[in-house]
């Protein structure tokens, strides 16, 4: 975990990770979220629906922007305050997704930062862009 202040911030700074999406994921979030829609549950229903097996739920996706504020930029000092996301395409059990977080703008007075956020899975095709708030309080 990292533990930058927000005077070691800088604008470009920049963290990517990698993370595999898997069975277990899918099935925890959807307990977690009470979200047991079938295009996520049932390869069968996913796949009379145009897709090639079970859809990712997209919130567990977007759960790895919390990953790379929390962990990575800024770290243990950092709390989200707002997230925009857009889905792009979708994701299924097994995708490697880079996570690709760079920092766009810093807030002095606030103490804020903005982050321009792509993921991107392993056949390089973009599946979530974010812009990320995220305060860091020291």
């Amino acid at each position: 975990m990292n533990r930058f202040k927000f005077n070691e911030l800088t604008i470009g700074q920049s963290h990517t990770f990698q993370n595999v999406i898997l069975e277990e994921h899918v099935s925890a979030f959807s307990k977690v979220s009470g979200d047991f829609n079938p295009l996520h549950m049932d390869a069968s229903y996913a796949r009379s629906r145009g897709y090639k097996d079970r859809v990712v739920f997209g919130m567990l996706v977007a759960s790895l922007l919390s990953q790379l504020v929390g962990m990575y930029l800024p770290g243990e000092n950092a709390l989200l305050h707002e997230v925009q996301t857009s889905f792009l395409k979708p994701v299924f059990i097994g995708d490697i997704l880079s996570v690709h977080g760079k920092i766009t703008e810093l807030h002095e007075n606030f103490r804020q930062l903005e982050l321009q956020v792509n993921i991107v899975n392993q056949d390089g095709v973009k599946v979530v862009r974010a812009k990320i708030k995220a305060g860091c309080h020291v």
